[in-house]
């Protein structure tokens, strides 16, 4: 595969090598606090991520960018064109062959098992952060939320003084966490050395004063808005489905199985049955492609069995949510000439 064809092998990786070799490579990015990140596309060798670069592309990473955003923006996108160039180069024999430096390598472990994608609270608020997006939105960062498990998605630094709400207990955190009208704060800690000594430290943690914002909760795999946990829901309303919703549906039971290649049921889970953040932006883009609905990735964990996916994609396609409707009286006003 490496040698045997004529102009060898070239392999795209979502990481500006020789940083973040390995298969978690956005997430890293993200975890990491990069500043930068980007893609290399390399002559494959026999080692891991290590053959000769021939273009890499850069880009700034924002401060709530997420696996997701980045992909979506810059990674899928600007990936396609650069790998139409890369393979032209070698077409042209223009092609570098520039060897990749062992100055600033790093391997980091794949992100798909349990020890390793547990959030540690016990750290500053910018550090809980970027473990959270760099895990958003598949696996997600998982702790104990009131003693359940519990994964945190669409977290952003909180600026602005702190809101009132319902405390929660939060594994590991410095305070608990509050549930408020936006989301659940979580507050980071610092660690600041009180005595020092030729050769003792003496040091203390506390409350930094900085704390973050979770949009979105799964706790024991039930996905919730971050601002309803604990909260009774309103009851939502079952769609009867028309010819036309069962024939659609039966489009999209075949986009699952496409990507899920196994049978479809109406309780079968998207998320539970194995799939991962590219699964997610790939049934994005075909439901637009196959019924012309527009959804989002939220969407997607809101409704993560295949029925409720499909009262989801009706509801979406004749523009409501299908949350009972909301009873009011209207007041009519006039004031400086406008009704």
């Amino acid at each position: 595969m490496v040698n045997h064809p004529k102009n060898k092998s070239i392999v795209y990786h979502p990481s500006l090598l020789p940083r973040h070799r390995g298969a978690s490579a956005i997430s890293w990015t993200l975890i990491e606090g990069d500043k930068k990140g980007g893609f290399s596309i390399f002559w494959a060798d026999d080692g891991l991520d290590t053959g000769p670069i021939l273009l890499q592309r850069e880009c700034e990473v924002g401060e709530n960018d997420t696996v997701d955003s980045l992909y979506n923006n810059f990674m899928y996108p600007v990936g396609i064109e650069a790998m139409a160039e890369a393979v032209n180069l070698v077409a042209e024999e223009r092609a570098p062959v520039i060897t990749q430096p062992e100055v600033g390598a790093t391997y980091d472990p794949m992100m798909n098992k349990p020890e390793v994608t547990k959030l540690n609270l016990n750290q500053p608020a910018k550090k809980i952060h970027d473990f959270i997006r760099g895990l958003d939105s598949v696996p997600g960062a998982w702790t104990k939320l009131d003693g359940k498990e519990t994964r945190l998605f669409k977290s952003k630094i909180w600026h602005g003084a702190l809101p009132t709400g319902k405390e929660v207990q939060l594994e590991g955190a410095v305070k608990p966490g509050i549930v408020h009208d936006d989301g659940l704060l979580i507050t980071g800690i610092h660690f600041a050395i009180s005595r020092v000594f030729l050769i003792h430290l003496d040091i203390f943690s506390g409350s930094d004063g900085k704390s973050i914002n979770v949009k979105l909760l799964s706790v024991e795999g039930k996905f919730v808005q971050a601002n309803e946990y604990g909260q009774a829901t309103e009851q939502e309303v079952a769609i009867e489905l028309t010819d036309e919703d069962k024939a659609m549906a039966e489009q999209l039971r075949n986009v699952w199985h496409e990507i899920l290649k196994i049978n479809i049921t109406d309780e079968t889970d998207f998320f539970e049955t194995g799939a991962g953040s590219m699964d997610v932006v790939r049934l994005v883009e075909e439901v637009k492609d196959k019924t012309g609905i527009s959804i989002t990735n939220e969407d997607v964990f809101m409704a993560t069995a295949f029925n409720a996916f499909i009262q989801m994609c009706v509801k979406a396609a004749r523009g409501g949510s299908g949350i009972a409707e909301l009873e009011f009286e209207a007041t009519k006003m006039h004031a400086n000439k406008a009704s």
